[in-house]
């Protein structure tokens, strides 16, 4: 946890998520550009079609989605419990 206090109010950066959401990020740009061994698209004539490509594309497909939900509640939940944010909006009046 990095805290930048160069600004008005001091912003706190957590690298083990910065890096989480740079390898999902990745594990998004795999499952779409490897859909069509998915069969998410018809296959093209002459297609050949690689065990590996497809392995990968289901793998970041079953958990992206998820890892992302996860990363958001467990910002939400960094930001009421340790920085004792109240935010504001729908969760204003949460306690």
């Amino acid at each position: 946890m990095e805290v930048i206090a160069n600004t008005s109010k001091p912003k706190v950066r957590l690298d083990e998520v910065t890096l989480m959401r740079c390898i999902l990020a990745i594990l998004i740009v795999f499952m779409h550009s490897f859909t069509c061994y998915n069969g998410g698209w018809e296959q093209p004539a002459g297609f050949i079609d690689i065990p590996v490509y497809k392995w990968l594309s289901r793998t970041s497909f079953a958990f992206t989605l998820e890892a992302f939900v996860f990363i958001s509640g467990y910002l939400f939940a960094f930001q009421r419990i340790t920085l004792k944010r109240t935010g504001g909006g729908y969760f204003a009046d949460c306690k």
